[in-house]
């Protein structure tokens, strides 16, 4: 694999800079630059009631035993946006966010406080890309050339997206939920989109020392000095099966009362190269993935259906992990937009099936929190790295295996903006663990 990356990184340099500038001359008579500004904040207020399974109340937030405060507020999202082009075949895009700013449950007002898991109060780099398009035909296929920081075109609920269904991700969001820098190669029509990516890979960790924190960003974990990480490929395609809008429809969870009608149909798979995160441990992931998006004037419904399998191997050092296991998530959700009173309201509906140790029948103690996909393989502990699937503590919207069902109201203002509310139940697969988890959220985005 090491020897393909190298061959496929080497023919990449030598064949983009051709494939960038053979198309068509460098200056034109009709060159001009185009920028657009926005920005998307959503304010969540929310409150849960949650039961480990040893029938204890137990706070969502922290990950421990206790009551959840009477509201947790955040700024889920905070984004300031922009993009533009060069000419017809030469876009860009940059963008800043300070997300979950004190969702970890504090006020940080008079704290500067750095955190790489959310919380903080620190503006970071959201994306930042150049692409080049190249045209093929008349009727609007192309071909085009990315290079820069983004999410890849794979498993869409991983994007931090305002045009969200519920004010929560979908549970499928957890799984191999990459944003880094990489190149991307796609193909587009009038009704299909084809797409690979060749990232950073989801491993937390850099550098030959021999650290013992996962997460620590200039050495690896004990027993995994000196290995050589690999990288995160991933590849989607998106079928629009119909389509009677003017335009290819963009893929958004909904439509908000929109007209039109659409189906479309995407698979796609990905795989995190030797992610050495877990100490002594090397972890191969993979992920597959399929979805089915319907537009049909009001109605805005989805199904999902999502998987990893993990793969690790002890690098021989004391403590390495040998074992396979695996993941899905299954997924249906729906919103139907009605006018009413001069706004849009859209109800909405959804059912998650999440399975993050399926072989493994062992009581699962909380909604979230503890080693993440603590399962068995055999006699073997899985430990799977937490950018593979992320269940953690202080993330609410990450949780652990069971049945989840949700139920919103979407409310439209105006074309910017909105304000959703939601009430969601999660049971444990196996144990009395539950918990009851309402939530609040005002967005302006444009």
């Amino acid at each position: 694999m090491r020897v393909l990356a190298s061959l496929a990184l080497t023919t990449a340099a030598a064949i983009l800079p051709v494939a960038l500038y053979a198309a068509e001359p460098m200056i034109q008579d009709d060159d001009h630059l185009t920028l657009n500004f926005g920005f998307d904040v959503q304010t969540r207020a929310e409150t849960a009631f949650a039961h480990n399974s040893n029938g204890q109340s137990y706070d969502i937030y922290r990950g421990e035993i206790g009551k959840s405060d009477e509201i947790q507020w955040s700024m889920r999202r905070a984004r300031l946006l922009m993009d533009g082009s060069y000419g017809p075949n030469w876009k860009f895009f940059l963008g800043f966010l300070d997300d979950n700013v004190d969702r970890n449950y504090y006020n940080q007002s008079n704290t500067a406080v750095a955190s790489t898991s959310g919380g903080g109060r620190e503006v970071a780099l959201y994306k930042a890309y150049m692409k080049r398009i190249v045209p093929l035909t008349e009727d609007g296929t192309n071909i085009s050339f990315q290079a820069g920081m983004d999410y890849p075109y794979w498993n869409r609920a991983i994007i931090g997206d305002p045009n969200w269904l519920f004010a929560q991700q979908r549970a499928s969001g957890n799984y191999m939920g990459n944003r880094g820098v990489g190149g991307r190669f796609m193909a587009s029509g009038n009704m299909f989109d084809f797409a690979i990516d060749v990232q950073e890979g989801l491993d937390a960790n850099r550098g030959s020392g021999a650290g013992s924190t996962p997460g620590n960003a200039t050495t690896n974990p004990a027993g995994n000095g000196g290995q050589v990480e690999g990288m995160f490929y991933s590849t989607r395609l998106e079928v629009w099966a119909f389509n009677n809008n003017d335009k290819k429809p963009t893929y958004r969870e909904s439509y908000k009362g929109a007209e039109g009608h659409s189906l479309l149909v995407a698979v796609d798979a990905a795989l995190d190269n030797r992610n050495y995160q877990i100490a002594a441990t090397k972890t191969n992931t993979e992920g597959l993935g399929a979805e089915a998006l319907l537009h049909w004037d009001g109605l805005s419904a989805l199904t999902e259906a999502r998987f990893i399998n993990v793969h690790q191997d002890s690098t021989g050092a004391a403590g390495g992990i040998n074992g396979k296991d695996n993941a899905n998530v299954y997924i249906a959700q729906a919103g139907y937009t009605i006018p009413v009173m001069g706004i849009r309201m859209e109800p909405a509906l959804r059912f998650s099936w999440i399975d993050n140790n399926v072989g493994n029948r062992s009581t699962i103690g909380a909604y979230n929190g503890g080693t993440v996909a603590t399962g068995t393989n055999g006699t073997t502990a899985m430990n799977i790295p937490s950018g593979d699937l992320q269940n953690g503590a202080g993330n609410p919207d990450g949780l652990n295996s069971g049945k989840m069902y949700d139920v919103g109201l979407n409310f439209y203002f105006n074309r910017v903006m909105g304000a959703q509310l939601s009430y969601s139940y999660w049971h444990a697969k196996t144990g009395i663990a539950n918990a009851n988890i309402i939530r609040s959220q005002w967005q302006v985005q444009f």
